[in-house]
């Protein structure tokens, strides 16, 4: 009996076998029909049109409104205090013929194309040479965001997906939190940089496939225009995000040396196509607030708070930022991880289901790049910032969550493309995603139950308070400690995290509802893009502000000025920048690339050591060493008049006949607070002057005769030894050139009076240019022209070489 048991056993588990083969074959024969109805009549050429559409559907109201003069961003963000007049500046002297290789508006003057983010040398700036500047500036921002998902949608079709998921990562990324936010304070250098880093990816991608060398050659002119797009810390953080990906690519190489080798080509090439900008940059980057690298405390700051992981969920967890309600830490154009429960739930099952190659890719690159995104949060960061270049050079690390959003992107596009392939997914994975979204859902609801009375102890309002806490230590906290004992505060921020919560909720048991019914209706599938659209889209809508440049506050400054004209600087606190666009001079402004000399040296008028200077300045009160900088008014932030400077100032140049030798900062600076120093008749120098003056007031006349961004054409008339003093900031690029009929042949330019300008003189007339001609430039111009020969000749012989288009 045992024999037939056995026998019938068999005929059974065989009948189960062939059963559930039969059920296979006709989910796929489903899956297919629906891919079939859903996806493959969209064509590469169809989801770029779509993207297009898209984009346009974000960005057509701004647009229109930028051609009657408004401008996309937020009054009071970057773009409106820096890059607005950075444009303005940089294109209009370009237009003029001239490359500003230095800005004598802000400050008392600083390096321009050195410091990256005039992106003057990025080729689609320009849009600002033939276009009107509101109009350039938002068709930049719409171009760049659409650039940035048409770049995600090329790498993902490279790695073999259909066209449908390819535009679903595409839409992902460009929309997503660690992108679209940036719109709202008009991060022009980050927008513009984004794009790039996905088709660095693919280059790399296709380097380690071993592709052939014109990928490479393709990788280092993308390398090249990221460096020109203006934003290290995007380049910094991209290149580790392109090492992470050869490491994790490396093991199934073809031909791990040749890959290593096109690794070489990228990093090289890219850098020496990019060489005018990198070089000068990186050289004048060693006279400014960032030289030598940060201090640990600064570099930690704006790294990715912990919490801020619910943003991924729900957008306005911890308060909106077109309402200024952002509760949370930091700024939360830096710090969300929006996707959406839809996108969230594609790219788990990618993680899960998706195809192998994809999974083994992006998941640890994307772990690895939330972790490096936590910074400060984690004891990695010590360990990086001590021994890895790069980390003690920039902060707000939470930016490495932008190369984390492509990589889950991919996932997203792999999720579809398997529910394509394969139909519903299995009912343990529904299952799992259905109990997680009543969790989340769960979890919303009993934040209703959680006190919201400052008063009552209740765990919201305690959770409120220990985040700021958490972050007033080092200027993360979002709002003033008042906001968190106002009872109609808290309650908002409890309503809209419990709605947030909800909605996702909700959401996700959408979207598994949708994937269940795969095998059943080819409208499924059609519903879950959908749905994932609409919820990005939804995200986006309130992050589109725009402004009318010239506020109230400029307009106040503005005929200040012309009421009384003049050669002299101000400082308008909190909008230094303006300078730029009301043809005035700022003692201050807004960049990273702050002078240090100028910074320790405004610092001290302030009564701060000059080791706390940076590119902050706090105005607290006057000083005499204002007269030497030349500083006659202050105007508060809104345009109004707080303090006037209560002597006669000095002239731009002068000849002094008495110098002070100071061999150091702490010297100089001593010198010059020094009771009894004159700067009308006394120069603090670091070195002996060659000629050296004879001590006493120097007998003489100096006249500006010329000027442009770069030079000034002086001529002089002593009748002993003395020290030509410019107040003007001092930057080791500055040469002197003697012209025709001058008695000196040779010129020195030295710092004088710490912060400034010297070049000593001996008796005569003299006739001289001083021009600011870095020797970083000309050796980075050099490089560049000898590059762009080398990349065209090699990629004209390569294509030549290769029967099959690279692309």
């Amino acid at each position: 009996m045992t024999r037939p048991v056995a026998a019938a056993s068999g005929s059974v588990l065989a009948g189960n076998v062939s059963t559930r083969k039969r059920k296979e074959k006709a989910s796929s024969a489903q899956a297919a029909g629906v891919a079939s109805a859903v996806g493959p009549g969209l064509t590469d050429l169809g989801a770029l049109l779509a993207l297009a559409a898209l984009a346009a559907a974000a960005f057509a109201g701004p647009l229109l409104a930028s051609g009657g003069g408004a401008v996309l961003s937020a009054p009071d963000g970057d773009l409106a205090t820096q890059f607005i007049h950075w444009r303005q500046f940089g294109f209009g002297e370009l237009a003029r013929g001239n490359l500003a290789l230095w800005n004598p508006r802000v400050f008392c003057g600083v390096p321009f194309l050195g410091g990256f983010q005039a992106a003057l040398l990025y080729p689609p700036n320009a849009l600002f040479l033939v276009l009107p500047l509101g109009l350039a500036l938002g068709l930049s921002i719409a171009l760049h965001v659409f650039a940035t998902g048409a770049a995600m949608i090329a790498w993902a079709r490279f790695r073999g997906m259909g066209s449908l998921a390819a535009f679903l990562a595409g839409a992902v990324l460009m929309f997503c939190g660690p992108v679209f936010p940036h719109v709202y304070p008009g991060h022009l250098s980050n927008l513009c940089a984004m794009p790039w880093v996905p088709l660095l990816l693919l280059c790399i991608d296709a380097v380690m496939q071993g592709r052939g060398p014109l990928w490479a050659l393709a990788g280092a002119a993308v390398t090249a225009l990221l460096v020109l797009a203006g934003h290290p810390q995007y380049v910094f953080h991209a290149a580790v995000a392109a090492g992470l990906m050869a490491a994790l690519l490396l093991p199934g190489a073809p031909r791990p040396r040749a890959s290593w080798a096109g690794m070489a080509t990228v990093a090289a090439g890219g850098a020496a196509l990019a060489a005018v900008q990198l070089l000068t940059g990186i050289s004048e980057a060693g006279e400014t607030v960032r030289a030598g690298g940060l201090w640990y405390d600064y570099a930690a700051m704006f790294s990715l708070p912990p919490e801020n992981l619910l943003t991924a969920l729900s957008p306005d967890f911890f308060g909106h930022i077109e309402d200024g309600s952002y509760w949370g830490r930091c700024l939360l154009w830096e710090m969300s991880l929006y996707f959406g429960v839809t996108t969230l739930s594609l790219a788990a099952y990618g993680a899960v289901h998706g195809e192998r190659r994809h999974r083994a890719l992006a998941v640890p690159a994307a772990a690895a790049l939330l972790v490096l995104a936590l910074g400060s949060h984690t004891p990695l960061f010590r360990i990086l910032f001590e021994l890895v270049p790069g980390f003690a050079s920039f902060r707000g690390h939470s930016k490495f969550t932008y190369p984390m959003a492509a990589f889950v992107a991919l996932l997203a596009g792999a999720g579809l493309q398997r529910l394509l392939d394969a139909g519903r997914p299995p009912r343990r994975w529904l299952a799992g995603a259905l109990a997680l979204a009543c969790f989340i859902g769960l979890a919303g609801a009993s934040l209703g139950l959680a006190g919201t009375e400052p008063a009552s102890g209740g765990l919201w309002p305690e959770f409120m308070k220990t985040l700021h806490a958490w972050g007033a230590p080092s200027n993360e906290a979002a709002q003033p400690a008042a906001s968190y004992d106002s009872a109609s505060f808290v309650d908002l921020a409890l309503r809209r995290a419990r709605r947030g919560l909800l909605q996702a909720a909700i959401l996700l048991a959408a979207s598994v509802l949708a994937m269940s019914a795969l095998d059943r209706t080819r409208l499924g599938l059609g519903a879950l893009v959908l749905v994932t659209l609409l919820e990005l889209g939804t995200f986006v809508v309130a992050l589109r502000p725009t402004f009318f440049p010239g506020d109230a506050a400029t307009g106040r400054v503005t005929r200040a000025l012309r009421a009384d004209p003049g050669d002299y600087r101000i400082l308008f606190l909190e909008s230094g920048n303006a300078a730029m666009s009301m043809d005035a001079r700022d003692l201050w402004g807004h960049d990273p690339g702050t002078p240090l000399r100028h910074a320790q040296l405004l610092a001290f008028t302030q009564g701060l050591s000059p080791e706390q200077a940076s590119q902050y300045l706090e105005f607290r009160h006057g000083h005499p060493l204002h007269a030497l900088l030349r500083l006659k008014y202050v105007f508060r932030p809104d345009g109004k008049l707080l303090w006037t400077f209560p002597r006669p100032l000095l002239p731009r140049a002068w000849l002094v006949g008495d110098c002070v030798l100071a061999p150091n900062r702490d010297a100089a600076l001593a010198a010059l607070a020094a009771p009894d120093f004159d700067p009308a008749t006394q120069v603090v120098l670091e070195s002996t002057p060659h000629p050296t003056p004879a001590t006493g007031p120097a007998d003489g006349k100096v006249r500006i005769v010329e000027e442009t961004t770069d030079n000034l054409t002086i001529e002089a008339e002593t009748s002993g030894p003395s020290v030509l003093v410019v107040a003007e900031g001092y930057f080791s690029g500055w040469r002197a050139r003697a012209l025709a009929g001058s008695c000196q042949q040779s010129y020195e330019v030295v710092p004088a009076d710490f912060a400034l300008r010297g070049v000593p003189l001996q008796a005569g007339r003299h006739r001289l240019r001083l021009e600011y001609s870095p020797g970083a430039f000309r050796v980075g111009v050099a490089i560049t022209v000898v590059a762009i020969l080398l990349w065209l000749g090699t990629v004209g012989w390569g294509m030549k070489r290769q029967s099959t288009p690279v692309l």
